[in-house]
């Protein structure tokens, strides 16, 4: 049988679940938590071929919001997409979407993006800290490297 499930995450983006509280639509998008899991999806998109929407669809082709208005679509391997919703009052990241016939892509697209977001979390850390970085996949891995100078 077809229907919504939710996919938990370990992320915790009480910040920005803060800011969508307050309801200002130009501060939930340039929030840093916000940008780099647009960033996040946006990588898996172009890795599998996929595109970034703001609603995925249920077994019936209906579009379903999310209050992150992220969402993202690959053909064949998640055609009706997966979306990205905040708990408003935890700030847990989680998943929804409908994976009949597609659970598998579901589970690993799911680990892409945290592991992207997770990345350039670090990554924006450590440039932070004025080191020099640079991120690398190899192989189905990300190599993070941060060089401080001085």
């Amino acid at each position: 049988m077809s229907h919504i499930e939710e996919g938990t995450t370990s992320l915790k983006l009480t910040g920005l679940a803060a800011v969508m509280k307050q309801g200002d639509p130009a501060a939930i998008a340039q929030h840093p938590c916000m940008l780099l899991l647009r960033q996040a999806v946006t990588l898996v998109a172009s890795e599998r071929g996929g595109s970034v929407d703001t609603t995925y669809a249920d077994y019936h082709y209906q579009p379903q919001a999310t209050n992150l208005h992220l969402a993202l679509s690959i053909p064949e391997l998640l055609p009706r997409g997966i979306g990205l919703v905040l708990n408003l009052e935890t700030g847990a990241l989680t998943f929804q979407g409908d994976p009949w016939r597609h659970r598998a892509g579901v589970e690993e697209v799911q680990q892409r993006i945290v592991q992207h977001y997770q990345v350039l979390a670090y990554a924006a850390a450590l440039r932070r800290m004025r080191a020099q970085v640079t991120v690398e996949t190899m192989e189905n891995q990300v190599v993070l490297t941060g060089v401080f100078h001085g």
